[in-house]
């Protein structure tokens, strides 16, 4: 009855994994009924254990703890608080189940075979779905008078969409280590659907963020395959009529775009507002309350402070953005240490793509808070949680079979390499 009941925890987390993208509603409801699955199995005490030796998550959660405790809007920073927590269970609920080298394979390629929809989709609002009213809330029409719309596609915003697909290509990049042709195939189309609709957001934040992320992937790599295909994919932009997403990112341009001090009036007052609230913050969901407080030129709602260390601080104080460097440090560390000294070329290859994302999204953060999205937020803490258990399964996998005379070794690229360590030749 267990081994049932575990198998359909699995499926359960895989469904949720799955829906997020597509509906932030649905993907709450199956982490929920998958949380309950894992009381009904006894799995309490052993998430509860997981989240009590996990430190970094730890120091996240106590500054959040006491960020809402100080907060002047306690309900609100409360029920906020409440929907973040229903993340890390969700991760807590991966870092208990996907611990197989086949069920992370699972989910890493249910997450980019569901981009292929919200892809798909986006595109679509492009070309077939008037959403002039749309585009004049995102793009100041004064200065990019030839920009049909930004596409949002099911993540209710351009640049949580953006941020979404910096994540999924570098992903799929990863991927394409270890694949075979017809996986190439469909990790080709991946990044196709992925690129195509990543420049009708024209979010130039996550633009950058995937430039970033490429180019750390290619000096990782440094196989010319990639380098080809990337080249091929860049001179194929050339020959496109694409002159409206060359302007987004034309500083002659640029200095006359009303986001631009848009920008620079949010980033001016959150500081203000961080130095009035230096340890604990405001409170979490709170900066919309005080930045027309704070500032003479902003009197309508702000949702964020369009800056993700900014916006933690803000919120959390200073101990609220330490604690979360910590927590993307310590995960960006792991998947360096899994690509560098994993045997498995799998497990290898995704964390590179994982590591080169989560890079790219820390580069957006610069000039916006996409993390804080529910609908993007909860694959952040999906790959975190496949991160720790791709380190914690080296960690096993690692026998001692290193003997005199035995001094070359191979990764594997099948299945069977996540159950044997190496390969020794003896010349």
């Amino acid at each position: 009855m267990k081994t049932k009941l575990e198998s359909l925890i699995k499926i359960s987390i895989l469904s949720t994994i799955a829906l997020f993208p597509l509906s932030t509603v649905l993907g709450y409801l199956g982490m929920g009924f998958t949380f309950f699955l894992a009381v009904l199995n006894g799995d309490a005490r052993k998430l509860f254990n997981l989240g009590w030796k996990d430190k970094p998550l730890l120091l996240v959660i106590a500054s959040f703890a006491l960020a809402i405790a100080f907060s002047k809007l306690f309900w609100l920073s409360a029920a906020i608080g409440l929907f973040v927590s229903g993340q890390m269970v969700l991760y807590l609920l991966v870092r208990a189940y996907l611990t197989d080298g086949r069920d992370i394979k699972k989910a890493i390629h249910l997450t980019l075979l569901v981009s292929i929809i919200v892809s798909s989709i986006g595109i679509y609002q492009y070309y077939f779905t008037d959403m002039d009213a749309v585009a004049q809330g995102w793009v100041d029409g004064n200065i990019y008078k030839d920009i049909p719309a930004r596409v949002f596609s099911t993540l209710f915003n351009p640049n949580v969409l953006g941020s979404y697909l910096i994540f999924i290509i570098a992903t799929a990049l990863g991927c394409l280590d270890y694949a075979n042709r017809q996986r190439g195939i469909i990790l080709g189309l991946v990044i196709a659907f992925g690129i195509t609709c990543l420049l009708f957001t024209y979010s130039r934040g996550a633009w950058l963020g995937l430039a970033v992320s490429v180019i750390l992937f290619l000096c990782w790599r440094k196989d010319k395959k990639y380098l080809l295909g990337i080249l091929a994919g860049l001179v194929a932009l050339l020959f496109l009529d694409l002159q409206h997403l060359w302007s987004r990112i034309n500083p002659l341009v640029l200095q006359y775009d009303s986001s631009t001090a848009y920008r620079l009036e949010i980033w001016q007052t959150s500081l203000k507002i961080f130095q009035d609230n230096p340890f604990w913050g405001t409170g979490m969901g709170t900066v919309w309350y005080y930045i027309p407080q704070y500032s003479n030129s902003i009197a309508t709602f702000i949702a964020h402070s369009h800056n993700l260390y900014l916006q933690l601080a803000v919120e959390g104080g200073f101990f609220g953005l330490i604690s979360f460097l910590i927590l993307v440090g310590a995960i960006m560390l792991m998947n360096y240490d899994v690509y560098r000294n994993s045997r498995s070329r799998r497990h290898g290859g995704i964390a590179l793509g994982l590591l080169v994302g989560f890079t790219g999204i820390m580069v957006q953060g610069f000039v916006d808070a996409a993390i804080i999205a529910p609908q993007f937020g909860m694959l952040f803490w999906i790959y975190s949680g496949i991160t720790k258990n791709l380190w914690e399964l080296g960690k096993k996998t690692k026998l001692d079979l290193i003997t005199p005379g035995y001094d070359q070794y191979y990764r594997l690229e099948e299945p069977a390499a996540e159950n044997m360590v190496a390969i020794s030749y003896e010349k």
